[in-house]
């Protein structure tokens, strides 16, 4: 590429480059000059704010947005699974475990709807196994187990 047309295409980019307040006089060089969106932006906003409106996130809504996705895509990967250890080491399922305790009632919620191998998630978040003995290895108890744990912790409702 020549030289000039590299300077050219340099200098337009300083030239487009977004302003929120003009440049102290120290920083003032000829190629920094506002557009006028930037001007507009100045006039009706002298302290630099932005114009655009302030949208407050809800983490809760991103994390259930999340584990649904995470869930959606384990269950198909997995339906024809029959090794518990493969359905428990796939990818989405060890993304929802790094999710960490705060999916703990969309795990339980999720849980209380239909019984799915959640016991390792929930095991590896919270470190315990509120499981009976004599319930191991029938999911339909050990849910109800962990149901009745998550109403004592108070992460789900009775």
């Amino acid at each position: 590429m020549p030289s000039s047309v590299m300077k050219v295409a340099a200098r337009s980019t300083t030239e487009r480059r977004f302003l929120r307040r003009p440049p102290p006089a120290s920083e003032a060089t000829p190629t920094v000059r506002l557009g006028n969106h930037q001007l507009w932006i100045l006039q009706h906003h002298p302290e630099g704010r932005s114009a655009r409106r302030q949208f407050v996130f809800d983490q809760s809504l991103a994390l259930d947005r999340e584990f649904r996705r995470l869930t959606g895509e384990w269950q198909s990967a997995t339906k024809y699974q029959s090794s518990v250890s493969a359905i428990c080491s796939h990818p989405s399922y060890q993304r929802i475990i790094g999710m960490g305790p705060p999916v703990l009632p969309l795990i339980l919620r999720e849980l209380q709807q239909s019984p799915h191998l959640w016991f390792w998630a929930l095991n590896a978040i919270t470190g315990i196994n509120p499981v009976s003995p004599e319930h191991r290895g029938r999911i339909d108890l050990m849910a109800t187990d962990w149901i009745e744990w998550g109403r004592q912790q108070g992460s789900i409702e009775s």
